[in-house]
């Protein structure tokens, strides 16, 4: 039997009132510590995302590369196969790959302790998401591109004469059941 799907690309930003967050409790009850390029071994202080792994590593998105942090120290993530440091967004699939988006537009996929490199037809990417049923797509001002693995990494990219708007999408929300 087959499985209709449905799956949305954002293209429009909506302004929705915020819904009123529980309290949280105050501070003082929570461990903080604050980590830098002069104190704690990270590489700048500039942290464009963060997150934590299965596996419980810390993995920091950095203008000059990705660290990752056991609870004890920072180590720098090789990335080969890519022209710049630059880590904008990192995202971990349901496979326990840590996806990689540098602002150079390259984007590739820690396995296993080695880094495979997707190759990219187009700039423009901002964002990596991933559906119920485990697909990875990146979206951006040339449209939604989907991300297959199986044989080798490859992008196929959708656009206007998929049906698309011209312009930015903005991200992707999957309406199908949960699996």
């Amino acid at each position: 039997m087959l499985r209709s799907r449905l799956l949305f690309a954002v293209l429009a930003v909506f302004h929705e009132p915020v819904l009123a967050a529980q309290a949280l409790p105050p501070l003082d009850q929570y461990h903080i510590r604050a980590f830098g390029p002069t104190s704690g071994g990270m590489l700048v202080s500039d942290v464009r995302d963060l997150k934590q792994t299965r596996d419980g590593y810390v993995y920091i998105a950095q203008a000059r590369g990705l660290m990752r942090y056991d609870g004890y120290s920072f180590e720098r993530v090789n990335l080969p196969g890519l022209n710049t440091a630059f880590v904008e967004m990192i995202h971990e699939d349901q496979r326990a790959r840590l996806w990689v988006l540098t602002r150079g537009d390259e984007l590739g996929y820690l396995e296993q302790g080695r880094f495979q490199p997707v190759p990219m037809q187009f700039s423009g990417w901002q964002s990596i998401h991933e559906t119920g049923d485990g697909q990875i797509w990146v979206s951006g001002l040339k449209g939604l591109a989907t991300v297959t693995t199986e044989r080798g990494p490859s992008l196929y990219v959708f656009g206007a004469q998929h049906g698309l708007p011209a312009g930015r999408t903005f991200g992707v929300f999957d309406a199908s059941p949960e699996q």
